[in-house]
Formats: C-alpha cells, sequence, structure tokens
C-alpha cells in the first residue's frame, strides 16, 4: 500500500501555526496529535472520536469491561475517547500500516 503523501510545505506550516494557536488557548491536549498525522481525517479529532463512541455504546451495546480490536487505528482517534470509556477490566488494542500514527499514538 502506497504511503500517504507528505503536505506540501505551506499546508505543513500552516497546520504547524494552528497547532501552536491551539496549545495556546488550552485546547487540544496530549492525546489530539499534531495536524500534520492528521492527513486522512476530516472535521474534528475529539468530536469524530466521541462521535464514534456514542456510536458504539449506543448500537454495539459496549460496555466498559469489553475488549476493543481497533483494526486500522491510524492516529487513535477511537483510542482516546475508548482511553477515557474503558475499565481497568476492559482493553483496547490497535494496529495500523501508517507506521507514523503508530510512533504517535
Amino acid at each position: 500500500m502506497p504511503k500517504p503523501t507528505a503536505p506540501r510545505p505551506g499546508a505543513s506550516i500552516r497546520a504547524r501555526a494552528r497547532d501552536a494557536r491551539e496549545r495556546l488557548a488550552g485546547r487540544g491536549g496530549r492525546l489530539v496529535p499534531p495536524r500534520r498525522l492528521q492527513v486522512a481525517t476530516d472535521g474534528d479529532f475529539v468530536a469524530t472520536g466521541d462521535e464514534f463512541l456514542s456510536h458504539l455504546v449506543a448500537l454495539c451495546e459496549l460496555r466498559p469491561q469489553d475488549r476493543v480490536l481497533d483494526v486500522g487505528c491510524g492516529n487513535g482517534r477511537l483510542a482516546r475517547p475508548l482511553a477515557g470509556y474503558l475499565s481497568i477490566d476492559g482493553s483496547y488494542d490497535g494496529f495500523d500500516v501508517d507506521a507514523d500514527a503508530i510512533a504517535w499514538c
């Protein structure tokens, strides 16, 4: 599978500037990847992850003690909300072909 293309230099600079503004404003957090690693995602990283979690709870009856296997986990959009939802008896495992996303996550 081909590796995703790197953002153009101008886009990379703008993404880094947005990251810096969000950090200064107290948004984002340590469980939100920098924008340069959000190349395969559209929309708000946190809101989308939270929405996926709500679907898993409502439609799949996910419980805090369940085990989750996330195939194609990428940069952890679902891992972030699950970290606060799953109990000590639950677990999360994810894998992906994108080594940069996995290294960050």
